[in-house]
C-alpha cells in the first residue's frame, strides 16, 4: 500500500530528489516514483544502498528531462500481428499485399509455438535465422522449390517492418531485431522475349485472351493495372489510359500514371463490349458462370502457358513487361521515358534489361573492327590483322 506521501507503508523509505524514493525489501532496493500517473516500483538490482541511491538518481534525472520512457509489458506475438494486420487494413493496403503479410505472420506464429517462443521479444536476430531455416526445410519436406534469396529477402523485411510498427505502438521497450542485417539479393537476369516471340505468342492465341495479353504486351503493364482497369480509365479523348486506386486496390509503390494507347490498343479498346464496370472480364466457361468478372492471375496464365507449351517458349505474364521494356531500350527509348510508361523500375534492375544488346553489341562491333580493318596506313595499304 501507499501512504499519503506516495511512500510505501510498511516500509523504511528514503527520498531521492522531488520524485524518487528508495527502500529496501529483503535485501534489495527499489525506486518509488510516479509516471504518467501511475505508481512505478522498479528494482534497482543492487544490494548496496550508495548505489541504489545512484540509480535512484538517474531516474530522477530522466524524469525531470521527460526521458524517462515508461514501462512496457511483455506482448505476445499472437495478439500484435492481430494489431498489425488490421493496421495494414485501415492503411489501404491492398488484398494481395495484406494477404502476403498475412501468411509471413502466421509462418512467425507457428515457429514461435514450435520453439516455445511466444513473446514479442522472442522476435530476435537468432528468430529470423530459425525463420529462413525453416522456410528452406518446410520446401524440402514438400519436395517443392526452395524459396529464393530475393523471397527470403521480402519475408525478413516484413518481420523488421512489423517490429518497427510494434515499436512505434509502444508495444515493445526496446528493439529485439537491432543489429538485424538483411542486405538486398544480388539482381537476377530478367526473363524476356524478343519483340518477333511477342508477335508470335499473340498471334496464337485464341480470340478470348488476345485483348488482355496484347495490351500487356504493348503497354507494359502489370497484370494487377490490367486486371483493375474500368472504362472510366480509358481517357479517348486525351488518348490515353489511366493506372489509379480502386476500393480495395491501389497499383504497386502507388504508382499512379497515364499511358498513351497506341492505335492497335485503341482499336481493340473500341470494339470490346461494355459489359461490366471492368474492361477485361473473364469468358464464360462451365466452371465460370458470373457474366463481367475480373480476370484473376492463375486463370490468365493457364491459358498462357497452352500457348507458350505449343511454340515451345518459356514464361508468364510478367514475361511481357520485361519484353516491352527490352524492346523500349533496344529502339532507345530514354530510361525516363521508359519508366513514364511502365512506372516505377528500380535502376539496379533496370541495368539487367542490358542483355537485349548482345545482338546488336555484336553487329555493332563487327562494323566497327571492319571499318578499322578497311582503314588505309599511311604507306597505302591496308592495315592486316594481327
Amino acid at each position: 500500500m501507499i501512504n499519503k506521501n506516495n511512500q510505501p507503508t510498511g516500509e523504511s523509505s528514503e527520498p531521492i530528489g522531488d520524485c524518487v524514493s528508495i527502500f529496501q525489501r529483503g535485501r534489495k532496493w527499489y525506486a518509488n516514483y510516479q509516471l504518467e500517473g501511475r505508481q512505478q516500483r522498479v528494482s534497482l538490482k543492487t544490494t548496496n544502498k550508495k548505489e541504489a541511491r545512484a540509480r535512484a538518481m538517474k531516474i530522477e534525472v530522466q524524469l525531470d528531462e521527460g526521458t524517462l520512457q515508461k514501462r512496457v509489458e511483455a506482448k505476445s506475438i499472437r495478439e500484435c500481428k492481430q494489431l498489425y494486420l488490421e493496421h495494414l487494413q485501415v492503411s489501404g493496403r491492398a488484398a494481395k499485399t495484406i494477404g502476403k503479410y498475412t501468411l509471413v505472420m502466421e509462418r512467425i506464429l507457428k515457429l514461435g509455438e514450435d520453439l516455445q517462443r511466444s513473446k514479442l521479444s522472442h522476435i530476435n536476430v537468432m528468430f529470423v535465422d530459425r525463420y529462413k531455416s525453416a522456410r528452406i526445410k518446410d520446401a524440402e519436406a514438400l519436395e517443392k522449390k526452395p524459396p529464393s534469396l530475393q523471397t527470403l529477402h521480402d519475408e525478413v523485411t516484413i518481420i523488421r517492418s512489423f517490429i518497427n510498427f510494434c515499436i512505434r505502438r509502444k508495444l515493445i521497450a526496446t528493439d529485439p531485431l537491432a543489429g538485424l542485417l538483411n542486405p538486398d539479393p544480388p539482381a537476377t537476369e530478367q526473363p524476356w522475349w524478343t519483340w518477333d516471340q511477342v508477335l508470335t505468342i499473340l498471334e496464337s492465341c485464341g480470340e478470348l485472351i488476345r485483348p488482355p495479353l496484347t495490351l500487356l504486351a504493348n503497354t507494359g503493364m502489370r497484370f494487377g493495372e490490367m486486371q483493375h482497369l474500368t472504362w472510366d480509365d480509358i481517357d479517348y479523348a486525351n488518348n490515353v489510359i489511366r493506372i489509379r486506386p480502386k476500393d480495395g486496390w491501389q497499383p504497386k509503390s502507388k504508382d499512379q500514371r497515364v499511358v498513351p494507347m497506341s492505335s492497335e490498343i485503341k482499336s481493340i479498346l473500341e470494339s470490346m463490349p461494355k459489359i461490366s464496370q471492368w474492361v477485361f472480364t473473364m469468358p464464360l466457361t462451365k466452371q465460370q458462370l458470373v457474366t463481367g468478372k475480373q480476370w484473376t492471375e492463375k486463370r490468365l496464365l493457364e491459358r498462357l502457358k497452352g500457348v507458350l507449351k505449343k511454340l515451345g517458349l518459356k514464361g508468364h505474364l510478367h514475361t511481357f513487361r520485361h519484353s516491352f521494356i527490352s524492346y523500349s531500350i533496344s529502339q532507345r527509348e530514354s530510361e525516363a521515358q521508359i519508366r513514364a510508361w511502365v512506372g516505377h523500375v528500380d535502376a539496379e534492375i533496370m541495368k539487367h534489361y542490358t542483355h537485349i544488346h548482345d545482338q546488336q553489341s555484336q553487329e555493332a562491333m563487327q562494323r566497327l573492327m571492319n571499318r578499322s580493318i578497311q582503314r588505309p596506313n599511311q604507306g597505302g595499304e591496308r592495315n592486316q590483322s594481327a
